[in-house]
């Protein structure tokens, strides 16, 4: 069935042109209205509540048609698990579920080397070669250590029998035991080695084959890939057309698999192709959120940055897109030394210099556009979110900078933060003078920068010290943290985490927070360290800027 445009019933009042960064934004009305109709579309089908409640990721995009008709457009990432979804939402930018087409055939073709190497795992043969090797490695292993430990015993026996006093002969016979023992284990680790060669050369023919038809499904899917990137032709507003393929190409980049498959590009591309003009546009989780990343249903997300970054700046092209970061507040001196300083960073503007074009607070300082701030070199010594407000510290010496980073990196430095939390998304409520400490372990979401995702596995240690300053009735809460590792985003993830608060800092929008018109109520409010040169206590301290009240008084 061929997708129509919905109809935007109850709010095509509120239709208009509204192109947001989607990277970096807060739905307007018209889309936040649309996606409730397609959630409750999706509560209304149990086919399509079963697929998407597993978690999905879905779009939605407002349009007009050349008569002046208004509505939306809905899609999802990735494959609905074979539902069929009756035209409701857009089709993939490129079919590869065509049964006769060529993706399908080579796809097969995989398949069939993934099922070749699971009988070989599976033979009686190769689990019977793999269990004898592993048996023969483990036997003679055990033969070793119990000979080496009789080896010692004999030694120390030896080592007595000379201090007590010995005879020439009884040295003699010793050292003729001594001599047999290490003959004998020079021996046994042949004969081992022997038996370990010989159960190996049981199995290496299996080894090799399955090394092989893994290279060579590497190979394929990689082809597969590459002839798959140079079907994806899109669009963009000006009418120009380019492969998925060529556009990563313009930038040095090779597209990870799954490019295209989002709901964002969909959209886009169905719009193009069907003469719509794009007016706004959101993408929003519905289903059960993963173990790893935070993702709410119901909640707004921006579009991920690895696979949809270059492939949206091109199909976007011609749109004008408006950016709602804004800059919150004016940078202020708070403390001047003769090689350190204090600074009040506001949200929205980057520690450092980015890859985005956005001046950095560094360059500010450096450029003298801070009151009681000269013109000169400013070294940043530890960094703030772009959103996070608050103190920021700078060296005005290499050598400062060097020692101050030293501290921080030693965990030397006490820092402390206010958060205002709302929009509980997990079953636990907290309360007020509740204290403890959140530990979840973070990593980089490589498909996804700068988001953070929780990695019980391989994440790097995160641990925060929390104390419920105040709670409001909706299960809002003030929050002071005491960070005790420094990771990226680490108060933002332990905050959303449903094994942390499972609340989202107040204007996070990229954990599934709220939005504030304020921006990220999140707010660096204390630093406190002995001066690395000087032995004093530095103690800086300010109020929290839109969060310095309690609760109740907001």
């Amino acid at each position: 069935m061929m997708t129509e445009i919905h109809p935007a019933e109850g709010f095509e009042e509120k239709i208009r042109y509204d192109f947001r960064n989607p990277f970096r934004y807060t739905p307007s009305e018209s889309v936040i209205a649309a996606a409730r109709k397609v959630i409750s579309h999706i509560d209304s089908d149990p086919a399509l509540k079963t697929a998407f409640g597993q978690g999905k990721m879905l779009g939605v995009l407002t349009v007009e048609d050349d008569e002046g008709r208004k509505g939306f457009l809905a899609a999802y990432s990735g494959r609905a698990d074979g539902v069929s979804c009756n035209g409701y939402f857009v089709p993939p930018v490129y079919d590869t579920e065509n049964p006769d087409g060529y993706f399908k055939a080579r796809e097969a073709e995989i398949s069939a080397i993934n099922e070749r190497i699971r009988d070989i795992e599976n033979s009686a043969e190769y689990v019977s070669a793999s269990e004898n090797l592993h048996e023969t490695i483990m036997r003679y292993r055990k033969e070793a250590e119990d000979f080496a430990v009789m080896c010692s015993t004999k030694k120390a026996e030896r080592k007595l029998r000379r201090e007590a006093g010995i005879s020439p002969r009884e040295k003699e016979a010793m050292d003729r035991e001594s001599m047999f023992l290490k003959a004998e284990m020079k021996r046994r680790k042949a004969a081992a080695a022997a038996r370990e060669a010989e159960a190996t050369a049981i199995l290496t023919p299996f080894l090799e084959e399955i090394r092989s038809l893994k290279n060579l499904r590497q190979s394929m899917s990689e082809k597969l890939q590459d002839w798959l990137f140079s079907q994806y032709t899109v669009s963009n507003a000006l009418g120009e057309r380019r492969t998925i393929k060529d556009i990563f190409k313009a930038k040095g980049l090779v597209p990870p698999g799954g490019t295209g498959e989002c709901a964002a590009p969909k959209l886009l591309q169905f719009a193009y192709l069907h003469g719509l003009k794009p007016l706004s546009m959101g993408e929003f989780w519905y289903g059960r959120s993963p173990a790893e990343e935070i993702r709410t249903s119901g909640r707004f997300y921006p579009s991920c940055s690895r696979k949809c970054g270059p492939l949206l700046e091109f199909m976007m092209q011609g749109l004008e897109i408006s950016d709602t970061g804004g800059v919150y507040g004016k940078i202020r001196l708070i403390f001047k030394g003769q090689e350190l300083c204090a600074v009040y960073k506001p949200a929205g503007i980057p520690s450092v210099p980015g890859k985005d074009g956005r001046k950095s607070l560094t360059e500010y300082l450096s450029d003298g556009e801070c009151e009681g701030c000269a013109k000169g070199s400013y070294y940043p010594v530890h960094r703030l979110d772009m959103d996070t407000k608050g103190i920021m510290l700078f060296a005005t010496t290499p050598g400062m900078q060097k020692a101050m980073q030293e501290m921080f990196a030693s965990r030397s430095v006490k820092k402390t933060y206010i958060a205002v939390l709302g929009g509980r998304t997990s079953a636990v409520s907290h309360k007020k003078g509740e204290k403890g400490l959140i530990s979840i372990p973070l990593a980089p979401d490589h498909d996804d920068r700068p988001r953070q995702k929780a990695d019980f596995d391989k994440g790097k240690s995160a641990e925060t010290l929390y104390e419920i300053m105040d709670t409001d009735e909706n299960g809002g809460m003030l929050v002071k943290f005491s960070p005790l590792t420094g990771r990226t985003h680490q108060l933002r993830v332990h905050s959303a985490h449903p094994k942390g608060l499972g609340t989202p800092i107040s204007g996070d929008l990229l954990y599934g927070g709220e939005e504030n018109p304020d921006g990220l109520q999140l707010t660096a409010t204390g630093l406190e360290f002995t001066h690395p040169f000087t032995g004093e206590h530095m103690h800086f301290t300010i109020e929290a800027v839109s969060t310095g009240e309690s609760l109740s008084d907001q």
